[in-house]
């Protein structure tokens, strides 16, 4: 009597078409759609560079908060303001500016 074979049947042609789609599959998973390999390498990257900016936002922030707080509070601090930004001067001054050609 011939032995049977337990387990289904499998022929060449069977064995290439799982081969094929098991490929396709894993073609898909790292390199298609939002939740390739690749597009999540490339969102962590990407959210690596806006936290950067965040944190260089935050201290522009800072900066520009302590120098209203010194605008709105230190006369000195206006003075030297005013003349370094917009050139200003007392009415007995003359200012000379000197530019060097470097």
């Amino acid at each position: 009597m011939a032995r049977l074979k337990r387990g289904i049947p499998t022929s060449k042609k069977t064995k290439y078409l799982l081969l094929t789609i098991t490929a396709v599959l894993l073609f898909k998973l790292c390199f298609i759609g939002r939740g390739s390999f690749l597009h999540v390498y490339r969102s962590g990257a990407k959210a690596t560079k806006m936290e950067e900016q965040y944190n260089e936002l935050l201290t522009k922030i800072d900066k520009t908060e302590t120098e209203i707080d010194k605008l709105n509070n230190d006369p000195e601090y206006i003075i030297k303001f005013a003349r370094e930004k917009y050139g200003m001067q007392r009415a007995d001054e003359h200012v000379t500016i000197i530019i060097d050609s470097e």
